[in-house]
């Protein structure tokens, strides 16, 4: 079982399951900012909905991006996180790396056979991060 994590979509989070390439469920919430704040109840939705047990995710594909630092950083921490948890493989595919949810499912999935331990990744950002940087005022 694979755990997919895209908070890169415009106004919308999204999580899901799959069991394989063509077994796969997603749920997904409407979201201004705070993507992070949707992970944990659309994965608890989704694990009790397929009565899935957190235990038999055995990989987590992360859309790293590009997007909002918010966004890319929301998901990756959180698949980062999970994985470091369990001792499990993160991916992270970008963006412009998949054409819909099979492909991502699919081309995560051949990452995770070549990824045989935790390693954490990176967000990609569509633009420089300006957290931290003092406005000047003209």
């Amino acid at each position: 079982m694979y755990l997919i994590i895209n908070t890169i979509e415009e106004k919308k989070t999204v999580v899901g399951l799959a069991r394989n390439e063509r077994e796969f469920w997603f749920e997904s919430a409407a979201v201004d900012f705070r993507q992070s704040e949707q992970i944990l109840p659309l994965l608890d939705k989704i694990l009790k909905k397929r009565r899935i047990k957190v235990s038999e995710i055995k990989g987590v594909i992360v859309v790293s991006g590009p997007g909002s630092f918010s966004a890319a950083r929301s998901g990756v921490i959180f698949g980062n996180a999970f994985g470091f948890a369990l001792n499990i493989s993160v991916v992270g595919i970008k963006k412009t790396e998949f054409k819909n949810s099979a492909d991502l499912i699919k081309q995560g999935i051949k990452k995770l056979k070549v990824v045989k331990k935790f390693k954490i990744i990176t967000p990609l950002y569509d633009g420089e991060p300006n957290i931290g940087i003092k406005k000047h005022k003209s």
